[in-house]
């Protein structure tokens, strides 16, 4: 990872609502070298619509201002971000991108093998990195 120029990202929830760890941890490890990350995700749901569907099984309390919480009174992510809020930012601020499956969550038959994204997400990585 040290000798990479930049990093393309897997990011479809795995196991669980949320990305893989391992590649959350590249994705770190790769800004922290200053290097631009790009990412994907088959679903196209905000990480905090999955955690109110999956976690809470939809039984949140939204607050007035929009703030929600889970019935255990946390508060739930309500930024309109792929994954949490330091993951996409992390790779927004380098300079990347995170790029959505925009098809209905039912359209993408095999979300672990659809490779749609991947593709759009690495053409759009080949024009910037040869601008």
């Amino acid at each position: 990872m040290r000798r990479s120029a930049f990093c393309l990202a897997n990011v479809t929830p795995f196991r669980g609502i949320s990305a893989d760890a391992g590649t959350v941890y590249e994705i770190g490890f790769m800004i922290a070298l200053g290097r631009r990350v790009w990412a994907y995700t088959n679903d196209p749901h905000d990480y905090g619509e999955r955690v109110r569907a999956s976690w809470y099984g939809g039984h949140v309390d939204i607050f007035e201002g929009g703030l929600v919480r889970g019935s255990d009174g946390l508060m739930i992510e309500s930024h309109g971000k792929a994954d949490n809020l330091m993951i996409d930012a992390g790779i927004e601020r380098q300079g990347g991108r995170v790029l959505r499956n925009t098809r209905a969550a039912a359209a993408v038959s095999d979300p672990a093998r659809d490779l749609s994204v991947f593709e759009k997400c690495l053409q759009e990585m080949a024009l910037q990195i040869h601008e």
